[in-house]
C-alpha cells in the first residue's frame, strides 16, 4: 500500500503528451520577474534611437556630422529602436544581439571619433557603450546597475544638450567643447593674412584653429557668441598683387554659396563705404538653416593683394541687437 500522500509517476505515454514547452514553463515557473537591467537597457537603447533620428532631421545636409553619415546613423536608430523595444518587454532572445550592437559601439565609433581627432565624441561614445555592456552582460548587480544608469544618462544629456545647440544655435557649454577661448587684449590678428580687427565684445570667443579648419577649412579666424549662437567669420583670399577685387561681383558669389546651403534667403540691397581706407560692402539678409530662422551680416573688403569676407549669423531673435557690437568691430578691420 502505497503511503498517504505519494503518487506514483505518470505513465511514459501521458508524459509524452505533454505540451513541448513544459519544461520552459517549469523552469520560468519560480520566478516571473525579468531582469531589471535588460528593461534599463531596453529603454536605453530607444531613446538613443529617438535622439539620432531628431538629430538627422535638424541636419540639412545629405551627410550628418557622425562618423557614418547621415544612412548609417538612420540604420543605427532602426537598429537600437528594434532592440530597445525588444528589450523593453522583457524579452531575452536579443540580448545577445544588443550586446554586439554596443561592443561594436564601443570599438568601432569611439576609434573612428578618435581617428578623426573629435575626443570630446570620443569618450562620450566610450561612456555610453560601455555603460550599456554593463547593463546587457551577466546579471548586474544593483550597484552595476546605478553606475551604468549615470553613465548613460551623462551621455543622453550631453546628446540632447547638442540637439538643443543644433535647433537653436546657442551652445549651453560656453564653447568648451569646440575649443573656444577668450580673447586676450581684445584684439585678434589674422593666422595666414595680416588683418587685424576688435573683437565685438567681451561674451565672443574665439574658436581653436582645428576645431573651426573642421568646419570650415578656408577660414581664418572664427568667433562665437556662446550666449546667443552667433557666429562671426573672417575669411581672406589671395589676388594678383596689387589688384583690387571688383565688390559687387564679389558679394554676389558669396550670397550665392550661402543660398546653397539654405532653404529660404533673401538679401537686402549692398550698402557700401569706406573704413580707414579699405573699401568695403555690407550685405543684410535672412534665411532658414537647419529649420532655425537665422540673419545674416556680410562684409566684404578689398585690399591690395587680398579679399575678405566678414560673415555673421545667428538665429534672428538673438542676432538683431548684435549689430552695433558687429558694425564696430568691422569699422576696426585694418591691414597690418
Amino acid at each position: 500500500m502505497a503511503p498517504e500522500g505519494f503518487s506514483p509517476p505518470a505513465p511514459a505515454g501521458e508524459a509524452a503528451a505533454l505540451p513541448l514547452n513544459a519544461g520552459e514553463l517549469a523552469q520560468d515557473s519560480g520566478s516571473g520577474e525579468v531582469d531589471p537591467a535588460l528593461r534599463l537597457a531596453g529603454g536605453v537603447l530607444l531613446l538613443n534611437a529617438v535622439l539620432v533620428l531628431a538629430e538627422r532631421v535638424l541636419l540639412s545636409g545629405p551627410v550628418g556630422n557622425g562618423p557614418g553619415g547621415a544612412g548609417a546613423g538612420l540604420v543605427s536608430a532602426v537598429i537600437d529602436a528594434g532592440l530597445g523595444i525588444s528589450l523593453l518587454t522583457g524579452n531575452d532572445r536579443y540580448r545577445s544581439l544588443a550586446s554586439l550592437r554596443a561592443a561594436l559601439g564601443l570599438l568601432v565609433f569611439t576609434g573612428l571619433h578618435a581617428f578623426r581627432g573629435d575626443m570630446v565624441s570620443a569618450a562620450v561614445q566610450l561612456f555610453f557603450s560601455g555603460s550599456l555592456l554593463m547593463l546587457l552582460v551577466g546579471t548586474p548587480s544593483g550597484l552595476r546597475r546605478t553606475l551604468a544608469l549615470l553613465g548613460v544618462s551623462l551621455c543622453l544629456l550631453l546628446e540632447g544638450a547638442g540637439l538643443y545647440s543644433l535647433r537653436t544655435g546657442r551652445d549651453l557649454f560656453g564653447g568648451v567643447f569646440s575649443g573656444a577661448q577668450e580673447v586676450k587684449g581684445g584684439v585678434i590678428t589674422g593666422r595666414k593674412f595680416p588683418f587685424r580687427m576688435n573683437v565685438p565684445g567681451a561674451s565672443w570667443r574665439m574658436r581653436s584653429e582645428e576645431s573651426a579648419a573642421k568646419d570650415n577649412p578656408l577660414v581664418d579666424r572664427w568667433l562665437i557668441h556662446p550666449k546667443t549662437g552667433a557666429n562671426l567669420l573672417l575669411i581672406g583670399e589671395e589676388i594678383p598683387a596689387g589688384s583690387q577685387v571688383n565688390l559687387d561681383a564679389f558679394g554676389k558669389a558669396v550670397v550665392n554659396n550661402l543660398r546653397k546651403g539654405m532653404s529660404v534667403y533673401e538679401t537686402q540691397p549692398p550698402v557700401c563705404d569706406n573704413f580707414g581706407g579699405i573699401p568695403t560692402c555690407l550685405i543684410r539678409g535672412s534665411g532658414n538653416a537647419n529649420m532655425v530662422a537665422v540673419e545674416y551680416e556680410i562684409r566684404v573688403f578689398s585690399t591690395p593683394g587680398a579679399a575678405y569676407q566678414f560673415i555673421a549669423f545667428g538665429p534672428t531673435e538673438s542676432f538683431l541687437p548684435l549689430q552695433d557690437e558687429l558694425r564696430q568691430a568691422a569699422q576696426s578691420f585694418a591691414i597690418e
